[in-house]
């Protein structure tokens, strides 16, 4: 949010949300642009869901998944489509 408002970037028109993988720092802004757009269809693998974690020798494991659960998301307006395929485009023209 911060990025895009700096840029200029009105997140109100986007037609699709696109997550490349379902790490904290692709998704962390999720719930703020879902705030602003309200209903948008989310795309990505279904394996953004699956716990992710950093762990490191001597450290304590840390989570670093999609901060928020997916109902919340729903909740704001989020519509995921889902898809294993790699070389289709999920997206319709």
């Amino acid at each position: 949010m911060h990025n895009a408002q700096s840029l200029g970037i009105d997140l109100s028109a986007v037609d699709y949300i696109v997550l490349s993988h379902g790490h904290a720092d692709h998704t962390g802004g999720l719930r703020e642009v879902l705030r602003v757009k309200g209903d948008v269809e989310v795309i990505g693998h279904p394996d953004i869901w699956a716990p992710k974690y950093s762990r490191r020798e001597g450290k304590k494991e840390k989570y670093i998944g999609i901060p928020f659960r997916r109902e919340a998301l729903e909740n704001l307006g989020a519509r995921f489509k889902l898809s294993k395929k790699r070389s289709a485009s999920p997206i319709r023209s």
